[in-house]
């Protein structure tokens, strides 16, 4: 158990900062929460770092502007796109240990690819609706997380959270509870669509590739629908318990209708 900086608070499994490098809880993972010594490096990217600070130069998160160079609704940092290629590796890693590490063959390397694919679509849900709602917002590897995923490619037990979707600004319950379910909503209509998919397709190899892919968005959507600690349940339920019981209703009928057939 780790103790919140902030409250003290015990947490199992706790948010580490990715500005300040201190564990905290649910209630006070975000930078402006805790009073981050280095809030500023979380401010949106039009807030430019102190002239007088040459390291902070070189870490502030200024967005590419993708195509147009310009910022806009919609964006990814250099820096941001480092942590999400370093958290796919390390979710592809720990999804072909699962599926075959040992014995590489199409069908392993295209489930490993969907469960990479299905981990990283939860993320960008976080993060585009957070900055659709006008927040800044980006994917920050933990210490702590990367560290647990690195442990589960050769451990039988498989933890798999490289990291998270970090946010900064002006935000009441509603929009931050809208922002931690649109991962979880993203896992139930994608296991949805493959379970329903699976259906209609009679080769077998083709059939059992898309049933894994509606098992695993299940239990990513489950499992983040947990009202607990950092996983976005609690938040989901801070905001509006019937969108919650909804949303962890549907996983878990996904999960069985997936797991009957």
């Amino acid at each position: 158990m780790v103790s919140c900086t902030k409250c003290g608070i015990e947490e199992p499994f706790p948010f580490v900062c990715s500005y300040c490098g201190k564990p905290f809880c649910g209630d006070h993972r975000l930078p402006e929460s805790h009073d981050c010594e280095k809030l500023w490096m979380a401010r949106p990217p039009s807030t430019a770092p102190p002239p007088s600070s040459r390291q902070a130069s070189r870490n502030s998160f200024q967005p590419s502007g993708w195509l147009t160079g310009q910022p806009n609704k919609y964006w990814f940092s250099r820096t941001e796109l480092k942590h999400l290629g370093l958290g796919a590796l390390l979710v592809a890693l720990v999804a072909l240990n699962f599926t075959g590490f040992f014995t590489l063959t199409r069908v392993t390397i295209l489930l490993a690819l969907l469960f990479t694919a299905s981990f990283l679509l939860h993320e960008l849900a976080h993060k585009f609706v957070a900055q659709r709602a006008g927040l800044w917002s980006e994917f920050r590897l933990t210490v702590f997380g990367a560290l647990l995923t690195a442990v589960s490619i050769i451990s039988p037990l498989k933890l798999i959270a490289p990291g998270a979707v970090m946010m900064s600004g002006q935000a009441d319950t509603a929009t931050v509870g809208k922002v931690t379910l649109a991962g979880p909503l993203t896992n139930i209509v994608l296991g949805f669509g493959f379970w329903i998919s699976s259906f209609m397709i009679a080769d077998p190899t083709t059939r059992f590739i898309f049933s894994w892919g509606a098992e695993v968005n299940a239990i990513l959507a489950v499992f983040n629908m947990i009202p607990f600690g950092v996983l976005d349940g609690q938040k989901v339920m801070a905001w509006n318990f019937r969108m919650w019981a909804v949303g962890i209703g549907f996983a878990v009928v996904l999960l069985l209708l997936n797991r009957s057939l």
